[in-house]
Order: structure tokens, then C-alpha cells, then sequence
């Protein structure tokens, strides 16, 4: 924006900015005078890109993200920085009232605890905070039920009210209750919107194909749009342009807000996590409860020799159900449905199945798997 604005390459800004050589007076002098205009101060450095879309800024009120205050209504306390992004105050917790939080993994050991720690009201412990791009601990996928058993056994040992647990660069972020038990990426979805709706009424919501049923019929119930998407950050981003979404989720545990550029990020997902608990002055396992309303069976991958043939017997299997081919295919059977996608990369089909009991579910899965393998 300041590069276009003065007719210099975003490196040139870039030099102004973190005090580096190279830079003519004449073009120095026309930067400033920019940067002065949105009210930033040269000196500081750009924040990791972890999810979190912006700049540090010193004791300024915030020129970059002017609406994301509306979006937290009474969770944005105040717009003053320090080292932080913002200082923000629970709704609903009063001041002998606390939450206490286990955050595990990646870049998310960095730059979460600069925000969290200002929330006066939130206890925070970081587990595996060190920057080792080896990953020690465990793989940075907190999609893999293994991966968030630690963080899982340590809520309850320690008895803390939720657990983040966040992927490498921590743009996706798993919640964990304060039982133990996660919440799907559907689950959040569907909590998240829920809280969206109420700060942006009738607003369009999106979610990928494989999220829950659940999913848009919460988002009904408050008043929104859902509209069902491909799998992928590219086709949300493009989608939330098109259609002027405020907030999309995807079952992999991606949330993304349109003040935040369109781009997910764990960072702000799990402070309206935060914020919905707090609303509700009881336990994560209760709030979760009204937006958990089927079973579904995981992404299960089959290897098998020709993905396309696959997928299109297993379409003429199924020629009196509706079917769509948004992505990979798509059957709605009445009471319960799946999702069978090739993989980009492997002779891979991923299977997502959801059904209204996980008998239903377990027993249609089994039908599924032995079809795909006798093909």
C-alpha cells in the first residue's frame, strides 16, 4: 500500500522501514510522510507470519486493521501496541474469574504468548515452545488424532480449561477441551460462525465440503449464508472474494477472516474460542455440545491404481442418490452422506463419511471401504 502510494518498490519501503542504507533523501522524506499518514513509526520490525497478517506497532492505535474491532466486540478491550498485536479483555469474565490455557507447538510458541500474556485474565503454559524446525515432540500436524495426546494428557493432569494446539507456522489451530476430548475442525467452524453471526448479521459464511452438516445449519439457525466450497486455501480465498464472506472454516482446522486479508489464522480462531467460552460462564465441553450433531468417520486414505475409475464406479454404485462433483464426488444419501477425493500427490481416494449415530457411521464406512477395494 505505502510502495503504491509513493511509487517505490515494496523493498525500498521495506529498507525505510527497518533502517537500512540505500534510500535517497527525496525518497526517504516521501516514505515517511506515507507512513506518517497511517500513523506507523519506522524502526520496528515486520511480525512473523505465523497467521498473524500485519505489523508490530509501538504505542499507536491501530491503522491496519480498523473493522477487526467490530468483529471482536467487547473482546478487543483496547487498540494501543506495545509488542503485541492487540491487549484484549474476556467478555463475560469477571476479575476473580480466570482461564487457564495449554498452547503446544511451532511458531505458535513464539508469537501466541505475546498476545495471550496481556490477557490478564488467562493463565497460559506453552508446551514444546522451542523453534526446532526438526519437531522433536511430535509431527506439526495436529490434524493426526496421535499428535494431540500429549496436549491432551496435560489438560487433564494439570486441570486446564483448554488446550490450542497449534501446526508448524500456526495458521490452523485444534482446540482441546478441558476433558480432554478435541474439537473437530467442524465443531470450531460451526462455534466460530455462531460468534461471526452475532457481530455481522446475515453474513455469508463459508465451509469446505467435507465439514459437517452441522456446519450450515448453524449457520442458518443465526441468520447466515453458508455456501459449501472445494477443499483448499486457494479456492476459500477466492470464494470469500466473490461472495464477500466474513469467515470460512475448513475441517483441517484452517479459519479465515475477512479482516484478517482473507488468510487463516490459529492466533485470532482461538481468541474467539476464548471469547465464546467466556460468553457462556461455563465449561468448553458444555459450549461445544449444541454444535456437535452427527458422527463422522475421519479422512480415511486407500490406495488403489487409478483414483478417476475408481471414484466413477463407485458413482454408478450410487446413480439413485444425488451426487455432485464439486470435489472429487459427493453423495448425499438422505440421512447420511460421503465425500471420496483423489489425492493430488499419491494414488490416494480420502473417504469422509458423516452419518446421524456412529454405528450408522462405522457400519457405513466398512460398505464404503469394501466397495472401493473390490474396484
Amino acid at each position: 500500500h505505502i510502495a503504491e502510494r509513493v511509487g517505490v518498490s515494496e523493498a525500498t519501503v521495506s529498507r525505510v522501514v527497518n533502517n537500512r542504507p540505500g534510500v535517497s533523501d527525496e525518497t526517504l522524506a516521501k516514505v515517511l510522510a506515507a507512513l506518517e499518514e497511517v500513523r506507523y513509526q519506522p524502526g520496528v520490525r515486520r511480525a512473523v507470519r505465523a497467521g498473524l497478517v500485519g505489523l508490530l506497532i509501538p504505542e499507536l492505535s491501530n491503522p491496519i486493521f480498523p473493522r477487526f474491532a467490530q468483529v471482536f466486540t467487547g473482546l478487543l478491550a483496547a487498540q494501543r501496541f506495545t509488542t503485541v498485536l492487540f491487549t484484549a479483555t474476556l467478555v463475560g469474565v469477571a476479575e476473580d474469574e480466570y482461564i487457564d490455557m495449554l498452547l503446544d507447538h511451532g511458531m505458535g510458541g513464539l508469537v501466541v504468548p505475546a498476545v495471550f500474556e496481556r490477557l490478564p485474565q488467562v493463565t497460559l503454559e506453552v508446551m514444546y515452545g522451542e523453534l526446532d524446525g526438526t519437531f522433536p515432540n511430535h509431527p506439526a500436524d495436529p490434524l493426526q488424532p496421535a499428535n494431540q495426546r500429549d496436549l491432551q494428557a496435560r489438560v487433564i493432569a494439570s486441570g486446564f480449561d483448554v488446550g490450542f494446539a497449534f501446526d508448524g507456522d500456526a495458521d490452523r489451530v485444534f482446540v482441546v477441551d478441558e476433558t480432554g476430548r478435541g474439537l473437530s475442525g467442524s465443531t470450531t467452524t460451526a462455534l466460530l460462525a455462531a460468534g461471526v453471526l452475532r457481530t455481522n448479521p446475515g453474513a455469508t459464511i463459508l465451509h469446505n465440503l467435507i465439514c459437517s452438516r452441522s456446519v450450515p445449519e448453524v449457520v442458518r439457525e443465526h441468520g447466515g449464508v453458508p455456501v459449501r466450497t472445494k477443499v483448499g486455501h486457494s479456492f476459500i480465498k477466492q470464494r470469500m472474494l466473490e461472495t464477500g464472506a466474513v469467515f470460512g472454516g475448513e475441517h483441517s482446522a484452517h479459519y479465515y477472516f475477512l479482516d484478517n486479508f482473507r488468510a487463516d489464522s490459529g492466533l485470532i480462531a482461538g481468541l474467539l474460542v476464548l471469547n465464546e467460552v467466556s460468553r457462556a460462564h461455563t465449561d468448553l465441553s458444555v459450549v461445544r455440545k449444541p454444535f456437535e450433531r452427527y458422527s463422522s468417520s475421519g479422512e480415511i486414505n486407500t490406495h488403489v491404481a487409478d483414483t478417476q475409475v475408481v471414484i466413477d464406479k463407485v458413482a454408478a454404485e450410487f446413480t439413485g442418490f444425488q451426487q455432485d462433483r464439486l470435489d472429487g464426488l459427493t453423495v448425499d444419501c438422505g440421512t447420511w452422506w460421503f465425500n471420496l477425493r483423489p489425492s493430488n500427490t499419491e494414488p490416494l481416494l480420502r473417504l469422509n463419511l458423516e452419518a446421524p449415530t456412529r454405528d450408522d457411521c462405522d457400519q457405513r464406512v466398512a460398505e464404503l471401504l469394501a466397495l472401493i477395494t473390490s474396484l
